[in-house]
């Protein structure tokens, strides 16, 4: 059984999301073109959102961490 998030950890959602993408990327020797392609993101999307100039919508969200998880 998953453990369900706090509504503490919500504010946090997208901090925690940049920290694990960026994480990921490292541990697989990802450029952010090579994320994207891998989460049929757009690479520009995702350069915004890891830049903190952007956001990403929910099923993007489930999307990459379908992917990565």
């Amino acid at each position: 059984m998953r453990k369900k998030i706090t509504k503490e950890q919500l504010k946090y959602l997208s901090d925690d999301l940049r920290e694990i993408i960026k994480d990921y990327m490292k541990q697989h020797d990802l450029s952010v073109y090579g994320f994207a392609t891998l989460t049929k993101i757009q690479t520009n999307q995702m350069h915004l959102f890891l830049t903190e100039q952007r956001g990403l919508n929910l099923t993007t969200v489930e999307r990459i961490a379908n992917i990565i998880s």
